[in-house]
């Protein structure tokens, strides 16, 4: 928890600290006088007046932040500097000044990934491990060892490339275009090569994700490289329910509810799909030399997005992995490609979050999709406890969300500010007040309704 806590207050406050700092530092360059610069809300942890008379402040709540500028009918600025209030501003400059917060959050995630990107990478190689029976790949006519080296036509370096493209059909249906290089005589494919190209169809592609838990790789029925684990005990966790119903470090464990398992990942698939329900593992035990069989219930556990998954508190054997050299690729940019790849990467996000919002609106995506703070604050714990390169990664995708979703073209939003400062300076008069206030009144049931629903979310994945 306390991890979880440090890690969140550390994401949202830095990403609320740049956002809000965009607003500032755009003011300041206009000229506009500043009266307060404040992280978070509620009563003030830390407070002081700098010498240039801004009111810094940090609140107890990190869930938010303001700049506010000087007003002339509040009496803020004397009679000589009226023009240095925010309403006084050219409806160019404002629009500049409201849009600062959202381009910095971009901004820093292109500079979080080139960040990442400057030190050498080992990656997996796109070489397709397993293709499942009957799966959609398998319908396609992918094969075991194949190279994908292309997603609807766009060049794909990794395994995380490959994720986001198909991410980015979730909730479609027809046809998603794979490159491929054929393997030969069963051996992994060359990473150069004539492309095939593959049609894999979808229907409604990855629509139950948020209640099954399935992957895009899941989902088609490809897996990428990963080591041969036997099916070995090698820690249980105390009180967990192996150690409660019999099993102990050394069981090799042959067959579950009759069907045999040779390897540690196909265990723990049948395991996670039987969140509460009764198991019989026939286990092999060393010491002493027996066969055993074992009714064991794994205990449900919620994910981080809200799936129950079984548990039985094992791990395998601590084992040093050696990824064989046909499945394995370092990558290594200089700054300046760093830069091309961190600023397309960021587009890239930035363009499918874009999307996923329209298609939430179209009803292709369910709106369980949509996460709040309590799902922020877990994953930002979770890619703590993984290392400062996953939590760097996480920072830049959540700016990059929190850049997208407050150029909305909603009232309250800064999208909804910036629409009406263009419309005053394209019609040379700004927008009536009763039209501001209406739509006041519909960002408020907008904004409330979808924080409730992603509140709502969080909660539902609690429980």
């Amino acid at each position: 928890m306390l991890i979880t806590l440090l890690a969140a207050i550390i994401l949202l406050g830095v990403l609320i600290a740049v956002h809000e700092y965009g607003h500032f530092w755009m003011a300041r360059r206009f000229g506009v006088k500043i009266m307060a610069y404040a992280i978070g809300f509620g009563p003030a942890l830390w407070r002081r007046t700098g010498r240039d008379g801004v009111d810094y402040r940090i609140g107890m709540i990190p869930l938010g932040g303001y700049v506010r500028m000087a007003d002339e009918t509040a009496g803020e600025l004397a009679p000589d500097e009226m023009h240095r209030a925010f309403s006084q501003q050219s409806p160019w400059r404002r629009a500049a000044i409201t849009a600062a917060g959202p381009a910095v959050n971009l901004l820093l995630a292109i500079g979080l990934f080139w960040v990442l990107l400057l030190f050498p990478q080992q990656r997996l190689t796109t070489h397709v491990y397993q293709v499942s029976p009957q799966s959609l790949a398998a319908q396609a006519g992918l094969q075991v060892n194949d190279r994908i080296v292309s997603v609807d036509g766009k060049a794909v370096q990794d395994w995380r490339d490959i994720h986001h493209a198909l991410v980015d059909r979730m909730g479609e249906s027809g046809q998603v275009s794979l490159g491929v290089i054929r393997s030969q005589q069963g051996q992994p494919a060359a990473a150069q090569g004539m492309v095939q190209p593959l049609s894999v169809p979808l229907h409604n592609f990855m629509a139950d994700a948020a209640r099954t838990g399935a992957g895009p790789l899941e989902t088609l029925g490809i897996q990428q490289w990963q080591p041969a684990i036997l099916p070995v005990v090698g820690n249980i966790e105390p009180g967990s329910a192996a150690a409660l119903q019999g099993l102990q470090p050394g069981d090799r464990i042959r067959a579950i509810n009759g069907k045999p398992v040779d390897d540690w990942y196909a265990m723990t698939r049948i395991v996670q799909a039987s969140p509460e329900r009764d198991l019989l593992l026939t286990v092999q035990r060393s010491q002493p030399a027996q066969t055993l069989t074992l009714r064991v219930m794994p205990q449900g556990h919620r994910t981080l997005m809200g799936q129950e998954v079984g548990q039985l508190g094992i791990r395998p054997p601590t084992q040093q992995t050696v990824i064989p050299a046909a499945y394995q690729q370092v990558t290594h940019y200089n700054p300046l490609q760093a830069l091309g790849v961190a600023t397309v990467r960021t587009a890239d996000l930035s363009w499918m979050t874009v999307k996923s919002l329209g298609k939430m609106v179209a009803g292709l995506i369910g709106l369980e999709n949509l996460s709040g703070p309590i799902t922020v604050a877990r994953i930002a714990g979770e890619s703590a406890r993984m290392g400062w390169e996953a939590f760097i990664g996480l920072m830049a995708v959540i700016s990059i969300s929190l850049g997208v979703l407050n150029l909305l073209p909603i009232p309250i939003l800064d999208g909804g500010q910036i629409m009406y400062h263009l419309y005053e300076g394209i019609r040379g008069r700004p927008a009536s007040e009763r039209f501001r206030q209406y739509g006041v009144r519909v960002g408020v049931l907008l904004l409330g309704s979808m924080m409730l629903l992603a509140l709502v979310n969080d909660v539902a994945r609690l429980i």
